[in-house]
C-alpha cells in the first residue's frame, strides 16, 4: 500500500514538474515579428508582457500595423524605438501614440533632425503626451525584459547621412540572437563589425535589401541562419537588389521577405527557434521564392529603365568604363563589390555620361 502510494505520489510530482516546466517555458517565450507594412520597417518584440516596437512604417500603411498589434492584444507599448527620421520608418509614430499607451520613445543621440511633416507630428505628439525620450548611441543598453540583453551598436558618432545614423540594436536571449539594422550602408556595417560581435541567428537586412548595404564581409561575420527583408511589393526603388538577394543566399540558410511572406514571426525560448508567416512561400522554399520574385520584378524594371537609360547614355556597350544599375540608377566603377547582375547593367563611357543619364555615384566606390 505504501509502495503504491509512493508510486502515485511520484507520478503526480513528475506531472506537476512537467506542467510547471511547460508553463515556465511559455512564460519565457520571446516573439519577434517583422510586420508587413509595405515599403517600410516595423517590428514588434514581445517578452513577458512587454511590447517593444522598432519603427512604424509610413502613415499610409498604418492600418496594417494597427491590425497586427490589435490581433496580438497590444494595448501598451513600453518602448518605441525609431531607427531614424525617414517616413518609411517613423511616419506612423504619432498615430501609435494616439492609439496606444506609449511609455517611452527611443531615438539616436547623433541624428540630423529633419523638418518634415511626419517629424513635426511626432514631436508634437511626444510633447502633448509628456512621453519620455531616450537618446542612445553605440554601447548603450536597452531594457527589453529580464533575461534579455539588448545593445545599441550604432551610431557611434554623427555621420553624413540620415540612413547612416540609424539606431542598430542587437538582441541576445540565452542562445539566440537578433539584429535590427534600419537603413545603414556598407560603411556603417564595416564600422560595427570591427567593434562588436555581430554573429546572430536572425538578421534584418539593412535598407530593405538595397545595393548600398549587405556587403559580403558583413554577411560573413553576421552568419545568420535566417535573413529578413522588410520590403514592399513592386516598389519604385527596385528593392531588394537582385545581386544582394543572391549574395544573402550564400550566407543565410533561409530568407524571408514581407512582400512574399507577409508578417514573419520568430518564436524562441532561447534555445529552439521556429518561424511563422502569414502567407505561403516560407521555410525551405523561401530562398527560391525570394530569388524568383526578385528576378521577375527586376526584369520588369529592367526593360523600362534600360530603354530610357540607353537613350540618354553616350554608350551602352559592354566595354564602357562606368557600369550603371538600371533598377537603382546608381553607377559604379568596374572593380566595385556592389556591381549589379549582368541583366541589370547599362554601360557608360565615363561618369559624365552616367550623370547626364540621371544616374548617381555609388557611395562605396564613388563610381
Amino acid at each position: 500500500m505504501n509502495r503504491k502510494f509512493m508510486s502515485v505520489l511520484l507520478s503526480f510530482a513528475l506531472l506537476i514538474s512537467f506542467l510547471n516546466f511547460d508553463y515556465a517555458d511559455a512564460a519565457a517565450r520571446l516573439v519577434v515579428s517583422f510586420i508587413d507594412v509595405g515599403q517600410g520597417n516595423a517590428t514588434l518584440i514581445q517578452f513577458k508582457g512587454r511590447n517593444i516596437i522598432i519603427d512604424t512604417g509610413t502613415e499610409d500603411e498604418y492600418s496594417k500595423l494597427k491590425a497586427f498589434l490589435d490581433s496580438k492584444n497590444v494595448r501598451t507599448i513600453h518602448n518605441m524605438i525609431l531607427s531614424h527620421d525617414d517616413s518609411d520608418h517613423m511616419g506612423a509614430a504619432d498615430l501609435l501614440i494616439r492609439d496606444y499607451n506609449v511609455r517611452k520613445v527611443t531615438r539616436a543621440k547623433y541624428r540630423t533632425a529633419k523638418d518634415t511633416y511626419d517629424v513635426k507630428e511626432l514631436n508634437s505628439a511626444i510633447r502633448r503626451n509628456g512621453i519620455d525620450v531616450k537618446k542612445v548611441q553605440d554601447g548603450d543598453k536597452l531594457y527589453f525584459g529580464a533575461g534579455i540583453t539588448a545593445t545599441v551598436l550604432s551610431p557611434a558618432t554623427k555621420y553624413e547621412e540620415t540612413n547612416q545614423q540609424s539606431v542598430v540594436v542587437k538582441l541576445d536571449y540565452r542562445n539566440r540572437s537578433f539584429m535590427f539594422t534600419g537603413d545603414i550602408d556598407a560603411k556603417i556595417e564595416g564600422i560595427i563589425r570591427l567593434s562588436h560581435d555581430v554573429d546572430v541567428d536572425v538578421l534584418q537586412i539593412a535598407h530593405h535589401g538595397s545595393g548600398y548595404s549587405s556587403s559580403m564581409m558583413w554577411l560573413n561575420d553576421t552568419s545568420p541562419k535566417y535573413a529578413v527583408i522588410s520590403v514592399g511589393a513592386d516598389n519604385s526603388y527596385g528593392h531588394p537588389d537582385k545581386t544582394v538577394v543572391k549574395r544573402i543566399a550564400h550566407f543565410a540558410e533561409e530568407t524571408y521577405r514581407t512582400d512574399l511572406n507577409g508578417n514573419i514571426s520568430f518564436i524562441t525560448n532561447g534555445n529552439s527557434l521556429r518561424v511563422k508567416t502569414s502567407r505561403s512561400g516560407s521555410s525551405s522554399s523561401s530562398n527560391s521564392s525570394s530569388s524568383s520574385s526578385s528576378s521577375s520584378s527586376s526584369g520588369s524594371n529592367s526593360s523600362s529603365s534600360s530603354s530610357s537609360s540607353s537613350s540618354s547614355a553616350s554608350t551602352s556597350t559592354s566595354n564602357g568604363r562606368v557600369i550603371g544599375n538600371v533598377n537603382s540608377h546608381i553607377y559604379h566603377n568596374k572593380h566595385c563589390s556592389f556591381l549589379p547582375d549582368k541583366d541589370n547593367r547599362v554601360y557608360f563611357k565615363n561618369r559624365k555620361a552616367a550623370k547626364h543619364a540621371g544616374y548617381r555615384a555609388c557611395k562605396v566606390c564613388g563610381g
